[in-house]
């Protein structure tokens, strides 16, 4: 069965944010309940699949103690989700490591120009309509990705269970929605802040209170909210001071869920 283990739970800053004494970075540098580093998922099963490598990898790998990553999907070119690319690219060129690289077709010149000097031919492909990891069918679809620009989520389909993992994502048309994430068994979905007070032209993630009303909130089975910022507070949640549903919980770093 395999097992999902959130290797990064934050925005594109982290948190703490290196600059910032907030209450919630000050707690994060102390006790560690807030701590996050930049998000990503490895699907740990017959093979670890880790999707996006972002600049916290190295750390994240060396908490967790995996020594071996066998495949890696990206959902888009932003830093936060692909600067540890270099030690995944370091150990295909240098120990000539056989690890397979995936992302939208889309998304592959953006990643390729920031690492123009690795060589290797053909060392990222584009997500194939046959692609399948630990019995799933993996399909890409695009989402915006506000003041951003535009992101991809992942779907994975088996007979008896759905997932989509979608960690940047703002103001997915309805379409979209209704296409691809409706009645799900697992929702993955990036929330950055609890309650965003900047104006939609400045932003790029939902808020949680936004995702609360999506449909595909609302429909699936279970939600985990990760990307998150230093403005949401595990600790309210926890105590119950600030509510969620009891279908929808917070991802933190090393957290892990089972799916079938």
């Amino acid at each position: 069965m395999p097992e999902l283990v959130f290797m990064g739970t934050s925005d594109s800053k982290g948190v703490p944010r290196y600059y910032c004494e907030c209450e919630i970075c000050t707690e994060a540098r102390k006790t560690g309940v807030n701590r996050r580093t930049r998000s990503s998922l490895l699907i740990q099963g017959e093979q670890n699949t880790l999707i996006d490598a972002g600049p916290d990898f190295h750390a994240q790998t060396t908490r967790e103690g995996f020594t071996e990553i066998h495949q890696l999907l990206i959902t888009h070119a932003h830093n936060d989700h692909v600067l540890g690319l270099g030690d995944l690219l370091d150990y295909r060129i240098y120990a000539r490591g056989d690890l397979p690289m995936y992302a939208p077709e889309e998304v592959i010149p953006m990643v390729k120009a920031r690492f123009s000097y690795v060589k290797l031919p053909d060392w990222l492909k584009p997500v194939a309509s046959g692609l399948q990891l630990e019995g799933y069918q993996v399909s890409t679809f695009g989402v915006p990705h506000g003041a951003n620009g535009f992101s991809y989520a992942y779907r994975f389909d088996r007979p008896d269970f759905s997932w989509v993992y979608c960690p940047d994502s703002i103001n997915i048309p309805e379409e979209t929605e209704q296409t691809h994430m409706m009645d799900l068994d697992l929702l993955i979905l990036g929330t950055s802040f609890w309650q965003e007070p900047y104006p939609m032209q400045y932003r790029s993630v939902y808020d949680i209170q936004e995702a609360l009303q999506l449909a595909a909130v609302k429909s699936a089975k279970q939600v985990i909210f990760t990307h998150m910022s230093h403005d949401i507070d595990a600790r309210r949640v926890s105590k119950g001071e600030a509510r969620l549903p009891d279908r929808v919980r917070l991802a933190f770093d090393g957290m892990r869920a089972r799916v079938p």
